[in-house]
């Protein structure tokens, strides 16, 4: 029961604000909060509710996420026994309905798994990971300049600090949902995708060294996943 959720509104233009407070007055564990920086976007939002959670540890939902009924006490159960972990990771479905009516989304059996996120496979999405609040602020939280792929950014980021540790709970039952809905895109999403792959990936690469032209590689990049893209959509 001790537990606290922090809305953040990315600048909605329907009725969400008025909504959210009818779940307040009923309920005072839920916190409201618009967004007061003139950047929008997942990362700036997910990083005002990390500036406001009172909690010691944090859960990120977008507004498609579920978690299942016995979420919140199989973390914190894991959590309590695992009490020097930076975050812990669990399974997590897909629905496209309701939930349980998708498969299980997360490949939490891997070995490398800053590997897999520098190469782009979302072995386990934004839900999936309970974090310790003092360790995402050691990190600086998420990268405000990315639309897309925050996800791949963060993890890759945090698996790649010095004796970062982390637990990868693969042998318990999914704990969470998110919606799969390959119809709603924006218009925008064929150069908001590819800008921030290549983005993510030049500063991966950077970061760790291991690009000489930085100019060509972006160029490379972007034609790979372009063709990469229009793969995974065709199958």
């Amino acid at each position: 029961k001790n537990w606290e959720a922090i809305v953040v509104d990315d600048g909605s233009t329907d009725n969400t604000c008025d909504i959210i407070q009818k779940f307040i007055a009923i309920d005072n564990r839920i916190k409201f909060f618009e967004r007061n920086k003139k950047n929008k976007g997942a990362s700036v939002c997910r990083n005002i509710g990390l500036e406001k959670a009172k909690g010691n540890y944090i859960i990120f939902l977008d507004s498609d996420d579920i978690l299942a009924p016995w979420c919140l006490e199989q973390r914190v159960e894991c959590i309590l026994n695992n009490p020097c972990i930076d975050f812990a990771v669990f399974h997590a479905q897909t629905f496209r309905k309701t939930p349980g009516d998708g498969e299980q989304h997360t490949r939490l059996n891997y070995t490398n798994h800053l590997y897999h996120f520098i190469a782009s496979h979302c072995i386990w999405q934004t839900m999936c990971p309970i974090w310790e609040k003092d360790f995402l602020l050691k990190i600086g939280g998420f990268d405000e300049s990315y639309q897309r792929f925050q996800d791949a950014e963060i993890h890759a980021k945090a698996l790649n600090v010095e004796s970062v540790n982390y637990k990868v709970f693969s042998l318990l039952k999914h704990d969470c949902y998110f919606r799969i809905d390959h119809e709603k895109r924006a218009e925008n999403f064929w150069v908001s995708v590819t800008d921030a792959y290549v983005y993510y990936a030049y500063q991966i690469f950077q970061v760790n060294k291991k690009i000489s032209n930085p100019q060509l590689f972006k160029l490379a990049f972007t034609a790979l996943h372009y063709f990469g893209v229009i793969y995974c959509l065709r199958a």
